[in-house]
């Protein structure tokens, strides 16, 4: 179950392949996924960080079921992460970004979940990174759109999911 001392809950999804079933929730640095919690299932913890790492981001998407992107800060390197597990959160793969001291937001495609970015914003300039490969590479493309990033709208004529749209947060 869920900590009762939590003081940061928040990155609700619910999997799009199960929406009347299964969620997922941050509580402090701990990600949580319920099977059936629309009839009080339980609980279970299946990513868990340092207490001193800074979450910052969730993203499913519906190219592919069982499929996550965590985006954190990794406070022993001071690295911005990308965590991805193709199965529900049983198994991670964790690469390290490029990029020191940031805050960010994750973006991940609607139809091609290959396409990963993250936007995050450093003492510094901001930037931008992309993978195309899932999640397991990643490479500055040179954009100062930051930790603003909002999300690919996926709709007909962006399949190819050229189109990136960016909220101001």
């Amino acid at each position: 179950g869920l900590p009762g001392t939590a003081t940061t809950v928040n990155l609700l999804r619910l999997d799009p392949f199960n929406p009347s079933t299964t969620a997922y929730l941050r509580v402090d640095n701990i990600f949580y996924k319920n099977t059936a919690y629309r009839t009080a299932g339980s609980w279970s913890a299946i990513l868990t960080l340092a207490a001193a790492d800074s979450l910052y981001d969730m993203q499913l998407t519906i190219a592919k079921p069982n499929l996550i992107y965590v985006l954190y800060l990794l406070n022993a390197t001071d690295r911005l992460q990308v965590a991805h597990s193709h199965d529900g959160g049983t198994t991670w793969t964790t690469v390290a970004l490029n990029n020191t001291g940031a805050s960010g937001n994750l973006v991940v495609g609607q139809y091609n979940f290959q396409k990963v970015w993250v936007g995050f914003q450093v003492a510094g300039p901001d930037g931008n990174q992309r993978s195309t490969d899932g999640g397991h590479t990643f490479s500055d493309i040179g954009s100062s759109i930051g930790e603003s990033v909002g999300h690919v709208m996926p709709y007909t004529g962006n399949s190819a999911e050229t189109t990136l749209y960016i909220s101001d947060t």
